[in-house]
């Protein structure tokens, strides 16, 4: 049947977590190395919630303090066979991150990797996903999707370094940027404005 967890603080879990369904909700979370949050086979998804619109959502790279942090290390220790679902309640910022689809990967062949948020994802690490068709796919589903030039990267490859699988950026605004560029334009609402700061030649 269905696992559930709401915890006020932080969630910590040292062995293995199964259930048809996961779901999360905590202030933190804590995977120990040898936590295996889901089972292949048996788990069809896991949706991980942060609490706290105020602290930002950390999703790979290094652990992180002042927010909410699932490091790249505790995130490959989640499997589910059809969707992983990571929900922000506020901005979230992805690190670095290698997660893998297909039979033995954290999520089954044709499986999605989501991470949502009612604000801002800014994307600071390579995500670096191996595929094991095109029908896998990685979704990024915020208001505004910011990808900083020169550290943030997404990539979808097969095992044998082909491009393979469907990146899915759904957000009202996008940029690839970097920072001084971004910090430039927040706060404008002259879309023009907006348009020829991202279209001016790095200097």
């Amino acid at each position: 049947g269905a696992l559930g967890a709401d915890a006020g603080g932080t969630f910590g879990l040292l062995g293995t977590a199964r259930g048809t369904s996961i779901g999360v909700r905590s202030s933190d979370i804590q995977l120990g190395t040898a936590a295996k949050l889901g089972v292949r086979g048996t788990t069809q998804s896991v949706t991980l919630t942060s609490r706290g619109n105020a602290r930002p959502t950390f999703i790979g790279g290094d652990p992180q303090t002042g927010g909410y942090s699932l490091d790249s290390a505790e995130a490959a220790r989640v499997f589910a066979d059809r969707s992983i679902t990571l929900a922000a309640a506020g901005d979230a910022v992805i690190g670095s991150l290698q997660l893998s689809y297909g039979g033995s990967g954290n999520v089954g062949t044709g499986g999605l990797i989501e991470v949502t948020s009612p604000a801002n994802v800014e994307v600071s690490g390579a995500v670096d996903l191996t595929t094991s068709s095109a029908d896998d796919t990685f979704r990024i589903d915020p208001v505004r999707i910011d990808v900083i030039a020169g550290e943030g990267s997404i990539a979808m490859h097969s095992g044998a370094a082909a491009p393979q699988g469907t990146i899915d950026l759904i957000a009202d605004t996008g940029a690839v940027a970097d920072r001084a560029t971004l910090s430039a334009i927040d706060g404008l609402t002259d879309a023009r404005q907006t348009a020829l700061l991202l279209d001016a030649p790095a200097a």
